[in-house]
């Protein structure tokens, strides 16, 4: 599992613990809070049906109204304070790809087509050994040292983490990666992990909130400066 660490800024995607995502738009304290010290992250939902708020709350001191952020979507409803201790900042890329993806070393999960320890009861209430069959057949689609094209869509990747030359070692070969519908949002991300995969030509990053590229960031310059990739 990876250590890296993400500190939330304006613009960083997230998740909560029931999949809903959204966009940090406020990080700070809030005046309707109980404790005005607590440190809130100000939350703009893509569904607007999981918030209550447009970013403005009443003040517990004065009974104003205060205006911590203003949805981009205009919505009166899609904003929500959650503290980031109860928010999911995503996954980065190499770990994602090798749960996803296995090397050719990798132990088998049924090495006998039957999974240790795993039973289901039958309608006359005894116990059967769960089997599993094909297991090497579907391995050969999963080991990415033989495949050239990876997809992993919706698979919440935020960051490259904190290792990226883990992503020239395992997929530096790849020359299509999928990364539709993550949660990317900032391109300094997105060339940290271009700039490790050598042979790549064509990057999906469709459904990911990423801001204006202007002015692209030297990481991601560096990247694709005269490599050709289509993105």
């Amino acid at each position: 599992m990876s250590t890296f660490t993400i500190t939330p800024t304006i613009g960083t995607r997230i998740s909560d613990s029931d999949g809903f995502l959204g966009t940090v738009l406020y990080i700070g304290p809030v005046s309707s809070a109980k404790n005005q010290k607590e440190t809130y992250c100000g939350i703009e939902w893509d569904d607007s049906t999981r918030g209550k708020h447009d970013g403005s709350v009443i003040s517990r001191e004065d009974k104003s109204i205060v205006r911590h952020f203003r949805c981009e979507s205009g919505s009166l409803t899609a904003g929500s304070f959650v503290k980031s201790s109860k928010l999911n900042f995503g996954v980065d890329f190499c770990q994602t790809l090798s749960e996803r993806y296995v090397q050719l070393d990798a132990p088998l999960l049924a090495p006998d087509n039957k999974f240790r320890g795993c039973v289901a009861m039958t309608k006359g209430g005894r116990s059967k050994q769960i089997e599993f069959h094909g297991e090497e057949k579907i391995r050969k689609y999963q080991q990415v040292e033989g495949i050239e094209k990876v997809a992993l869509r919706g698979a919440g990747v935020s960051h490259a983490g904190d290792d990226t030359e883990k992503i020239a070692e395992y997929a530096g070969h790849l020359t299509e990666v999928d990364l539709q519908g993550n949660m990317l949002h900032d391109w300094e991300e997105v060339g940290k992990i271009i700039n490790q995969l050598s042979a790549l030509e064509m990057l999906h990053l469709n459904a990911n909130r990423l801001g204006n590229p202007e002015p692209l960031p030297e990481t991601f310059k560096n990247a694709i400066g005269g490599g050709g990739i289509g993105i």
